[in-house]
C-alpha cells in the first residue's frame, strides 16, 4: 500500500510543479531572451588573434610524421611516408597591414616543408621536399612574399590511382588564403591544381 502512495505523490509533485512554472512565463521569457543575447554576442565577437598567434608560434617545433601502408586494388603494397615541419628561416615578413593584433610593426615567421616519399612495393616512385616554392607560379604577389605551405592532407584516389595531396597557401593568423593540390601518378609524374 505504501509503495502505490509513493508514485502517486510523485505525480501530484510534478504537475504542481508545472502550474508554478506557468505561472512565472513572462520571467522565464525575459530570462531566456537576456540569455539569448549574450549567445549572439559571442558569434559575433572578433576573432581572439592573440590566441591565434600564440598557438601559431608555439606549433613551430611541432613535426607531423605520417607512415600509411595499404595494398591497392590489384594487390601491389603501398607505403606513404612524410614529414611536416618549420624551417625556423625567419624568411617571411608579414607587413603590418596583415597583423590584426598589433599594427606597429610586421610579424616575422617561417616557412614550412613537406617531406614525401612513396613506394609501390619495393620502388621508390618519388621522394620530394614540397615548398611553397613548388606553387608560386599562379599566386597572386602578396600570397607568394608573406604565406606559409599550411595544414598539408593525404588522399589516394584508387579509380584514377593518384596520390593527391592538398594545402593551404596562407598568410599566417589572418583569413587569406587559396588551396592547392599536388597530384602524383603510380610512375612519380606531379600534377598541380588549384
Amino acid at each position: 500500500m505504501k509503495l502505490i502512495n509513493l508514485p502517486f505523490v510523485f505525480i501530484l509533485f510534478i504537475t504542481s510543479c508545472g502550474q508554478g512554472v506557468e505561472n512565472n512565463t513572462a520571467i522565464n521569457t525575459s530570462i531566456d531572451s537576456s540569455k539569448n543575447n549574450s549567445n549572439e554576442e559571442e558569434v559575433h565577437e572578433e576573432p581572439d588573434t592573440k590566441k591565434w598567434r600564440k598557438e601559431y608560434v608555439s606549433n613551430y617545433a611541432k613535426v607531423e610524421i605520417m607512415d600509411t601502408s595499404f595494398t591497392d586494388p590489384v594487390g601491389k603494397k603501398i607505403q606513404v611516408q612524410t614529414k611536416y615541419y618549420c624551417l625556423f628561416d625567419s624568411a617571411i615578413f608579414i607587413p603590418k597591414e596583415y597583423v590584426w593584433e598589433d599594427t606597429t610593426r610586421p610579424f616575422v615567421t617561417h616557412n614550412y616543408s613537406h617531406d614525401i616519399k612513396i613506394v609501390i612495393d619495393t620502388k621508390v616512385i618519388l621522394s620530394k621536399t614540397i615548398t611553397k616554392a613548388d606553387f608560386v607560379d599562379n599566386l597572386y604577389p602578396e600570397l607568394k612574399n608573406y604565406a606559409i605551405l599550411w595544414n598539408p592532407s593525404f588522399e589516394f584516389d584508387k579509380e584514377k590511382y593518384l596520390f593527391v595531396f592538398g594545402y593551404s597557401l596562407t598568410i599566417p593568423i589572418t583569413d587569406v588564403g587559396v588551396g592547392k593540390q599536388l597530384i602524383i601518378d603510380e610512375k612519380g609524374n606531379i600534377t598541380k591544381e588549384d
